[in-house]
């Protein structure tokens, strides 16, 4: 009996003991349930930050697409997906998360994500503003407050993330001291009830802990197989050649526009190395880099290299190059980003050729340049300028207008701007002056200036005006020279009695003397030579049959012929008229180059009266 009642107290103080085990399981089933939830909730959370995220870097790489060429694609690209990532964030935060500095760190996000939208918002408008180079180059000198704020989204991200894996941690470590607390609890009951209970617990337990983790699995899954789908999309709608590659450098997978580009279709490209495709005089440099990149002295490159194509052509392309890496830190593959830029390349070449070419010519004819901004008088000059006035281009600093006034010739300033205010006005399209400036040696050297303006205001003012400064000094000696034996001819000329009239290589005569004068009665005229013997009355020695065209002996010697005492009649303008006898021929320079003709009459007869 004593037995019995021992056993039945036994009994009893174990039936309290497993009431008790049972009743402080349950109750930790409940919260571990609870903290389940939990966990799984955070869990999501941290994968929709990672979707944030992802949707945020998405929206920069277009952004990023779109400077380097705005196309419209690009750019509705880059405002769905920085539109994207904003409804993400909202919907992130609907439901909340009662976690200490949650709030705190995720409008700190919202914040940081806001300004960098604003910025890349701001830099896209610059290329409706500003021209595609002017609106790089100051996407350039924003380059560092644009790095500094990306710099505060990631840090923003991170803290979020750390707040939401510190919470996860937390309920971990709760969730596994919980169950701690009911492997004793059923430690007992395994020492009442002979580990039937306890058998229960771990299978119950085990089924739990399994779906726990097949729930979190399938999340991750998920998660994966949605940003797989997100770049598989991105990879092959791209608009730009894109392509993965392994270790050795042999395509694994490539998009439709590189197959596009080089030619191949993608059956034909995956059987290729990009060292089989690439010009030999770049593969060097590529390798080199590629190299660099697999061993992590690198986090990406970019470099403008040519490629062969099927057909043999060789393209420019701009590559971008990085490396992907698993959990584990092991090399996956490369992917490679090209845009083909063989139009931009070309253009740039013939561009330096065309500067290049441009200095050779300024450098051998010695011509001056000078640019002019005629609203701000700010004035540059190049190194010759100042050398056809005998200095150096540093001796004339600070360079403005006056320097010009400054070596003008006081009396050719009023011709030159007079010429200027012509081109300002637009009755003229050019500027051209010939005037003197002095010389560092005291002399003065005579100057051709030519210049136009190249830039209006919009109100019609100009605005910067280009031209160039040539020493003709010379020529102007030569000219001088000139005009005085030209003075002297035409004073023998007009002292014979034989005329003498000339034309020059197309034709217009040039020259009429004295004595032809006397002969005809008439100066010359610029007319056509059809009408040259109705004109002049050229008759042949009958008086009465006027010379056609081609027996005009001017006109002869000018088709080449050599003339010799041809004899023609003149009618003068009185009425009078007389035989002259005609010699002459074609004129030649010292080159053998055409210069026109002449032909000279000798009076044969007395003037006779019709």
């Amino acid at each position: 009996m004593k037995n019995l009642r021992t056993q039945r107290i036994v009994l009893a103080i174990a039936g309290i003991l497993m009431i008790l085990c049972a009743g402080l399981y349950f109750y930790n089933y409940l919260r571990q349930t609870e903290l389940s939830k939990r966990l799984l909730r955070i869990e999501l959370k941290i994968n929709e930050l990672d979707r944030v995220y992802k949707n945020y870097l998405t929206s920069v790489l277009e952004k990023r697409r779109f400077q380097f060429n705005p196309n419209k694609s690009y750019l509705d690209r880059f405002i769905e997906f920085d539109s994207n990532s904003k409804e993400l964030l909202d919907s992130f935060y609907e439901d909340g998360l009662a976690i200490d500095g949650f709030e705190i760190n995720f409008n700190l996000l919202k914040e940081k994500i806001n300004e960098r939208s604003e910025k890349m918002m701001e830099q896209v408008t610059y290329f409706r503003e500003f021209g595609m180079e002017q609106a790089r180059e100051k996407i350039m000198d924003e380059e560092s407050e644009v790095l500094a704020l990306s710099h505060e989204v990631e840090g923003a991200f991170f803290r979020l993330e750390q707040s939401l894996r510190s919470e996860k941690d937390r309920l971990v470590a709760e969730n596994e001291s919980l169950i701690r607390v009911n492997y004793f609890g059923f430690l007992a009951l395994i020492l009442v009830a002979v580990g039937l209970i306890l058998g229960v617990y771990f299978l119950s337990q085990k089924a739990f802990s399994f779906e726990l983790e097949k729930e979190i699995q399938i999340q991750k899954l998920k998660s994966l197989r949605q940003d797989m789908l997100d770049f598989s999309s991105t990879f092959e709608s791209s608009a730009i050649g894109m392509g993965l590659l392994d270790t050795y450098g042999n395509w694994i997978k490539v998009n439709r526009s590189l197959c596009t580009m080089l030619g191949y279709t993608q059956e034909e490209l995956l059987t290729l190395s990009f060292q089989k495709i690439t010009h030999p005089d770049d593969l060097f440099e590529d390798l080199d880099k590629a190299k660099k990149l697999f061993n992590r002295e690198i986090e990406s490159y970019n470099l403008e290299k040519r490629y062969l194509t099927k057909s043999g052509k060789i393209i420019w392309v701009n590559l971008i190059a990085s490396a992907v890496w698993d959990d584990q830190g092991q090399f996956k593959h490369f992917i490679a980003q090209m845009e083909e830029i063989s139009l931009r390349k070309k253009f740039l070449d013939e561009l330096q050729e065309q500067k290049n070419r441009l200095a050779n010519v300024l450098e051998g004819t010695e011509v001056g340049t000078w640019e002019w901004n005629v609203q701000t008088g700010e004035t540059l000059y190049n190194e010759k300028w100042a050398e056809i006035l005998g200095y150096d281009l540093e001796d004339l600093e600070p360079l403005s207008q006056e320097t010009w006034l400054h070596f003008a010739h006081p009396d050719d300033i009023a011709l030159s701007n007079k010429k200027i205010q012509e081109c300002f006005s637009k009755k003229s399209d050019f500027y051209e002056c010939e005037y003197r400036m002095r010389h560092r040696d005291g002399h003065w050297v005579w100057i051709l200036d030519r210049g136009k303006v190249m830039r209006w205001m919009p109100d019609g003012k100009p605005e910067v005006m280009f031209g160039t400064h040539s020493d003709i000094s010379r020529f102007k000696e030569l000219e001088f020279s000139l005009m005085s034996k030209n003075a002297f001819a035409s004073a023998v000329l007009d002292t014979i009695d034989v005329g003498i009239v000339a034309c020059d290589a197309n034709g217009t005569l040039d020259l009429f003397n004295k004595a032809t004068l006397e002969f005809h009665g008439l100066d010359s005229r610029d007319i056509p030579q059809e009408e040259w013997p109705d004109y002049y009355q050229l008759y042949h020695t009958d008086g009465v049959t006027l010379l056609k065209k081609e027996e005009v002996p001017l006109y002869r010697a000018w088709m080449g012929e050599e003339i010799e005492d041809v004899e023609l009649c003149i009618r003068h303008t009185s009425g009078t008229t007389r035989i002259v006898c005609c010699s002459g021929g074609p004129v030649y320079g010292e080159n053998g180059s055409f210069l026109g003709a002449v032909v000279a009459m000798r009076n044969i007869s007395s003037p006779q009266k019709d």
